[in-house]
């Protein structure tokens, strides 16, 4: 079917062209540059409306399963159905689009690995600077539970700047930006200032994923700041709710 789709776009792409120097030759060399300019201009404007039409019915698509992530908290399940739209779409740049979408799916479901895979599949370069923060944020996240601090390290170092730009604005990335840093503090024992940082967050509105994450965070510093109280209190009531499979595996080894 693909097949037959890219066909008939190449067919109609000659034509197209065909037309337009037949067209062209029928006209003096003055006017006929001034038609293919305009044409050019028109075709481009054509496919970028055409792009963008693409990649909105794309992200209405890929916001499909959310549920099964946020709300139900199955990520597995929320992998495999992306996955499976992944399969079915073409375009490198829609590709991609969905796999930060998997990565997302593969380091809340503990599958930290494949997440690092997923994401190294990405041409993060040239995303749009929202998708390149995602792509950072779930791989920091990756290292960080794989125990790699090293690699936590080296990419807040490399991406300080582009973080800096979202970390103190209305979006929701400054939510994810701010969760980076904690894990940062974590990784360099500073643990009461993480636990300041995770004060903020909590004053924030932030997805139940989110949350389990500033919880999971607290637990790390209570043990290491030898806040006993705090840590049992906090890891009874964890236990006692349904949380991610990523935080899951933690508070239960």
């Amino acid at each position: 079917m693909k097949n037959k789709k890219n066909l008939l776009i190449i067919i109609g792409a000659c034509l197209v062209i065909g037309i337009i120097f037949a067209v062209t030759n029928m006209l003096p060399a003055s006017r006929a540059k001034v038609v293919l300019v305009g044409i050019a201009a028109t075709l481009l404007i054509i496919w970028m409306v055409f792009k963008m039409f693409q990649m909105s019915k794309l992200s209405k698509i890929v916001s499909g399963p959310t549920h099964l992530l946020y709300e139900e908290k199955n990520p597995a399940q929320y992998v495999t159905e992306m996955q499976q739209i992944l399969a079915d779409i073409s375009g490198k740049q829609q590709k991609d689009l969905v796999r930060i979408n998997i990565a997302a799916g593969q380091v809340y479901a503990g599958e930290c690995d494949e997440a690092i895979q997923t994401i190294e599949k990405i041409s993060i370069p040239g995303q749009p600077e929202v998708n390149r923060v995602l792509c950072y944020a779930y791989a920091v996240t990756a290292h960080f539970f794989l125990g790699q601090y090293a690699d936590v390290k080296k990419i807040m170092d490399e991406q300080r700047k582009l973080l800096k730009k979202y970390d103190s604005t209305t979006s929701g990335l400054t939510n994810n930006i701010l969760m980076l840093y904690v894990f940062e503090d974590i990784t360099k024992k500073e643990y009461t200032h993480a636990l300041e940082t995770l004060d903020t967050l909590k004053d924030h509105k932030i997805s139940t994923v989110l949350q389990d994450l500033v919880d999971f965070s607290c637990l790390k510093c209570y043990c290491k700041l030898k806040q006993e109280e705090k840590y049992r209190c906090l890891l009874e009531e964890m236990k006692n709710r349904a949380v991610v499979p990523i935080i899951k595996m933690q508070i239960e080894k």
